[in-house]
């Protein structure tokens, strides 16, 4: 019976780490997504080129991992 509780805490354990890395990963993704495009469309817009140009309206990564 203890062991069943341990692994059942075990796996809810896993469960929420995926969802949070899942999570982690697509706020990643869609941060660079669109920093990537701000920074080529004002880049272009100032002349300078978007060869890693930090967005003028300051977004950063909201990963807690990268």
């Amino acid at each position: 019976m203890r062991f069943a509780l341990l692994l059942l805490v075990f796996f809810i354990f896993l469960y929420f780490l995926f969802i949070f890395l899942m999570l982690d990963f697509f706020f990643f993704l869609f941060c660079t997504v669109s920093c990537s495009y701000e920074s080529l469309v004002f880049g272009f817009k100032s002349g300078v080129g978007a060869s890693g140009v930090q967005s003028p309206l300051g977004h950063k990564s909201t990963s807690l991992l990268a």
